[in-house]
């Protein structure tokens, strides 16, 4: 008798261009709707509920003492940390099962789950680090523009006959001068966005798929995978933007229509105030729909991306590290 044949090894999946990135994510999307949609649905409830929680108790609470109301706020404060926290693992959760499909991976999104929730504070903490970088950004990125605008302003003045009211030229000028710096300034300043947005794209999902990274660590692997790739990144976010934009309008709309005619339909006894805060309320969770479907698009597309700059920078098929339990 022959020996029987091993199984050829699964091939690799080689670096894809910007179109073929968007179609996997669609095709993984769809074929794990359910899945990815549940477990965005989880990280959604932990949002609403605890900010539906607060709001009922701030009204029960509105007439109550000064300090009860300050410790009401602190500890309101505290669970939403916590709940943005799990917010964010369980979209890193779908960025991980998204990265499991690709490479075969028979992990259940129980054992994923698992590992992932061990590091829900390294999420908020990469969290806290995006937005501080991007505050830094914008109070840089406007006083630069102030800046050029006093000293732009000042020399056509100057130019024109050292700021003589009676010159109306020199102030066409200067009006032409900062229009046309503002639009400058707003174009750049959307590419400067858009650059950071695309090098840290995928922030979260090194720590979801090797979760025994820390965090300064996982912003090297981040800066380092999207250091040649930006523009790649930059044409793959605008195509699946068109891919999303249709839905996002058609929720847009919806929210803005529930809204619309819940004023119009509750307006009987009921003081303004109650049916505006109805109609708010009707138009959020419409908009919580639209979320439950983008979340999970979002995600997956992460997951696709970390794979193909891992692929391409690597060239080796990837391997989950397992968690180090201490």
């Amino acid at each position: 008798m022959t020996a029987p044949v091993s199984p050829p090894p699964k091939p690799l999946l080689q670096p894809l261009n910007a179109g073929n990135i968007v179609t996997i994510t669609v095709n993984l999307y769809l074929t794990h709707f359910r899945t990815y949609v549940g477990v965005a649905w989880q990280g959604i409830l932990w949002i609403v509920l605890p900010i539906l929680g607060i709001t009922a108790l701030s009204a029960i609470l509105a007439t109550t003492s000064a300090g009860i109301l300050l410790l009401f706020g602190l500890s309101a404060g505290v669970a939403l940390i916590y709940c943005f926290a799990q917010f964010l693992t369980h979209s890193a959760l779908i960025s991980r099962l998204a990265f499991n499909h690709l490479l075969d991976s028979d992990e259940t999104v129980k054992e994923a789950k698992t590992k992932v929730k061990k590091r829900v504070w390294s999420f908020l903490g990469l969290a806290v680090f995006l937005a501080i970088f991007m505050m830094i950004t914008y109070i840089v990125s406007f006083v630069i523009f102030f800046i050029f605008i006093g000293i732009g302003s000042t020399m056509l003045a100057g130019l024109g006959g050292i700021a003589n009211p009676s010159n109306t030229a020199v102030g066409v000028l200067v009006s032409i001068f900062i229009l046309l710096l503002v639009i400058t300034f707003f174009v750049l300043f959307s590419l400067l966005l858009l650059w950071i947005y695309c090098r840290f794209f995928v922030l979260e999902v090194p720590l979801a798929v090797e979760t025994q990274l820390k965090v300064y660590e996982v912003i090297q692997i981040n800066w380092n995978l999207s250091k040649k790739n930006t523009r790649y990144l930059m044409v793959i976010l605008s195509i699946a933007f068109l891919v999303n934009a249709p839905i996002y309008l058609v929720f847009q709309l919806l929210s803005i229509m529930v809204q619309t005619l819940a004023e119009l339909i509750i307006d009987t006894p009921f003081p303004s105030v109650v049916v505006l805060v109805l109609s708010y309320l009707l138009g959020y969770l419409v908009s919580i729909v639209g979320g439950l479907l983008l979340i999970p698009f979002w995600q997956t597309l992460k997951g696709v991306i970390f794979y193909d700059l891992k692929t391409r920078r690597e060239g080796f098929d990837l391997q989950l590290k397992p968690i180090q339990d201490s």
